[in-house]
């Protein structure tokens, strides 16, 4: 889904085969591309958090239905009913979660509550954008919050839930012992970062917006900085530093944006690509290599990993100075590196799965 719906820039700007490629590219990278690692994560990670069961054969062929159904909608054009399926995709998602907490016998990580948030934005915006794209108007007046929810509310909450579980134990950061604590300041976080989008969605200037965008930055700057202790240097190996400095690429896209929110949309795609694609990459090759038992050097080394996380850096900074230099050349840049990246990535690692 990366590969296909990043894909679709060159394919558009160098090639012309395809129209557009605007919403399709949005929803399709959020939803299949980020939702697809999300819903692979979160069956496999949440019966083993709390103790319960596993996800049955139906749960996922009920899923990559959806995503089949959703993928197809999009590529077709039919976008209220893409909207709509992403919202009952997540729906149940949520019933899964949902099933699993209450059936717990272990605790899972008090950051989990972003992941919470995070099925929550995205289904309620998913409805929201499905109820603008079916015409019904008392929803027109809130189709940038709806937006938000989906495309920045959802990505940025997946990756402060997981990653507050993953990313200090891959860069060997010890974390604040106080579990409380802990979990009424990933609450205190997360609200606060929705409280910074819905200002930012319903702002009627641009100071307001600014002011959302910095509460946005301030609750991952907290998260980040404080709660996973990543003030502190990571361990000196290519895994940890790789992933140490994506966490604090993942924060500078709000926080570049409200000192320049004219270019918000841009800059963001240092959260998106250098944060949450180059981060996640980092975290599914150690996932690999240490379920598969393969050779560290895999993830310590920097070939092949830091190749792959280099060239997604690459493409960040190309696409977030795109709007400053030849535009549409830029993106079409942009999604090619993405894409030789990830192709990369599989050569060396997605293909040890099923070796």
């Amino acid at each position: 889904m990366g590969i296909v719906f990043i894909g679709a820039w060159p394919l558009f700007g160098f090639f012309r085969l395809i129209d557009y490629p605007g919403i399709m590219h949005s929803q399709g990278v959020i939803s299949l591309f980020v939702g697809s690692f999300a819903i692979g994560f979160l069956l496999t990670a949440l019966p083993r958090f709390t103790g319960s069961s596993a996800a049955s054969f139906m749960d996922v062929t009920i899923l990559y239905l959806f995503i089949l159904l959703e993928a197809l909608t999009l590529m077709s054009g039919y976008f209220a009913a893409a909207n709509l399926l992403m919202s009952l995709k997540f729906m149940y998602v949520f019933y899964f979660a949902y099933s699993r907490a209450r059936n717990k016998t272990l605790v899972p990580p008090p950051g989990f509550i972003w992941v919470g948030f995070a099925l929550l934005s995205v289904t309620l915006g998913g409805l929201g954008l499905f109820a603008v794209n079916m015409g019904f108007e008392p929803a027109l007046p809130l189709f940038p919050l709806f937006k938000l929810l989906v495309f920045r509310g959802f990505l940025i909450s997946l990756f402060m839930g997981i990653g507050s579980r993953i990313v200090p134990f891959l860069t060997f950061i010890p974390k604040i012992n106080s579990i409380n604590f802990k979990s009424i300041s990933h609450v205190i976080a997360a609200i606060t970062f929705f409280l910074g989008l819905s200002l930012e969605a319903l702002s009627n200037g641009r100071t307001q917006a600014q002011v959302g965008l910095s509460l946005q930055g301030i609750s991952l700057l907290f998260e980040i900085g404080f709660l996973w202790c990543l003030y502190k240097l990571p361990k000196k190996e290519t895994r940890s530093v790789l992933l140490w400095i994506s966490s604090w690429l993942f924060a500078s896209g709000p926080i570049l944006s409200a000192l320049w929110p004219q270019y918000s949309l841009h800059l963001m795609h240092m959260t998106f690509v250098g944060g949450f694609a180059a981060g996640t990459v980092t975290i599914a090759s150690h996932v690999i290599v240490s379920h598969k038992g393969l050779s560290k050097n895999l993830v310590v080394n920097f070939w092949p990993l830091g190749t792959v996380w280099l060239i997604l850096i690459l493409a960040s900074i190309t696409r977030a100075t795109a709007v400053f230099t030849n535009y549409q050349s830029h993106l079409n840049y942009a999604g090619s590196m993405v894409v030789i990246a990830l192709v990369l990535w599989a050569a060396y690692f997605f293909k040890m799965i099923f070796a």
